[in-house]
């Protein structure tokens, strides 16, 4: 990936983030592809929440992306069976955000066999009233336009 590339997405993201970031934030955790260019993505959901840990899918994991986000951010093992059972899964979650409001990034559906016990036991009821409150029935905060950039021209580098 070339670096204006990267600094493209850096700035991206950084605005989302920014833009979208809520007064509490929640504790998440991101299953995510680990390609050569999520760690733009990676920082971003850090800067909005306090992110406990990337689990990479294993298939697609670039080695310099999954050492930059090591840099800053705890990166886990993933696999099927760690969200299969229940009490696993809560006691994953628990053992890096307990007691805490809770935001599940998933690409691929890995938390879905166990996502009703995880809503049992992190419920969002004071997070998602606190962004009722600030947002409106919306969810986008009052004042705001859709953040997608503006298309560049193809020549601007």
């Amino acid at each position: 990936m070339e670096q204006f590339e990267r600094a493209r997405l850096d700035s991206y993201f950084a605005r989302i983030a920014h833009t979208f970031a809520p007064t509490e934030p929640p504790s998440s955790f991101l299953v995510t592809h680990l390609l050569p260019e999520r760690p733009s993505f990676v920082r971003a959901i850090g800067t909005a929440t306090r992110l406990r840990a990337v689990l990479p899918k294993p298939k697609s994991i670039d080695v310099a992306a999954r050492r930059e986000i090591e840099k800053t951010t705890q990166c886990d093992t993933l696999s099927r069976e760690l969200f299969e059972d229940a009490e696993s899964a809560v006691d994953y979650i628990e053992s890096r955000a307990a007691a805490e409001a809770v935001v599940l990034c998933d690409v691929g559906g890995y938390f879905a066999p166990t996502l009703d016990a995880l809503c049992d036991r992190f419920p969002a009821e004071s997070w998602a009233s606190s962004r009722t409150r600030r947002t409106g029935t919306s969810g986008m905060p009052s004042g705001t336009n859709s953040p997608a950039p503006s298309s560049p021209s193809p020549d601007r580098r």
